[in-house]
């Protein structure tokens, strides 16, 4: 039996020990809540598929189409401007995905691989389906669509449409993802990158800098307006790897919700303890 929600300024959390299969802390895990960036893991899942299959490899270079390298010319949604006709190495995507969350290469990987954005959702809904994860899709980047509505009229994504899952359905697609391909872990506890001759350090500041008695393989961070401060989190902790997924937290900055997930990991495991 789980013990009572650990207090916390978050809308939902999950805690689950993948050592021993079981969550051990939870608040509102089936509450459906704006993801933000954390949807990009699906397109991650999808690109690792297309490589275990053969349809691209690591090197593949990707040019960038015409709608992608427009939504670079808002900063506020690009922070490395994707160009045309510029290609991009597939690696080079994964990690602008998973280190710092750009928008710009989940796009561009969704195109490459499906088309269209009707395409990718329609996929997308038969994928989460098949793995018994229920979600409401919108756009691989966690963007409201009203972001993307300027870059991609023929998309149909002026409809304002919001990609919302629940901490257990985030849960559900991390244990998938990083059982199908634990690379993406490698990916994502890099420190940094260099992407044209400029380095970009990892926005997990626990990856360079990681607690006494944590160490953390990533995994995603989100944030919108709407959304708030989300985060998944997989760490060793005491010799046990753990999967936090924090969604909707309040906190003073971007840097609290790490600490706020180790911190669950730590109230969660001595109220184990104690039992």
């Amino acid at each position: 039996m789980i013990s009572e929600p650990i207090e916390t300024s978050a809308q939902a959390y999950v805690v689950f020990s993948v050592t021993d299969d079981k969550v051990i802390a939870s608040k509102n895990d089936n509450l459906k809540w704006p993801t933000a960036s954390l949807a990009k893991l699906i397109i991650i899942y999808q690109t690792m598929s297309a490589i275990q299959q053969g349809q691209l490899d690591y090197h593949s270079v990707l040019p960038v189409t015409a709608n992608v390298a427009a939504v670079g010319s808002n900063p506020d949604l690009a922070d490395i401007p994707l160009t045309v006709p510029q290609g991009y190495e597939v690696i080079d995507l994964l990690n602008m995905i998973l280190l710092i969350s750009e928008n710009q290469p989940a796009l561009q990987l969704m195109l490459t691989l499906f088309g269209s954005l009707s395409s990718w959702r329609h996929q997308t809904q038969l994928l989460l389906a098949a793995m018994k994860i229920d979600g409401d899709i919108s756009n691989p980047t966690g963007l409201d669509d009203e972001d993307l509505a300027g870059f991609f009229i023929s998309q149909h994504v002026s409809d304002k449409k919001v990609t919302k899952m629940s901490a257990n359905a985030l849960l559900l697609l991390t244990k998938k993802l990083i059982l199908q391909f634990p690379d993406v872990l490698s990916l994502a506890q890099q420190a940094q990158m260099v992407i044209e001759n400029k380095i970009w350090l990892n926005r997990n500041p626990k990856i360079a800098n990681p607690s006494y008695d944590m160490t953390w393989a990533g995994l995603k961070t989100g944030f919108t307006d709407r959304a708030k401060q989300n985060l998944i989190a997989v760490i060793t902790h005491q010799h046990k790897r753990y999967i936090v997924v924090l969604l909707g937290f309040d906190g003073a900055n971007h840097f609290a919700k790490f600490d706020e997930a180790e911190r669950l990991i730590r109230e969660a495991t001595m109220n184990e303890f104690s039992k």
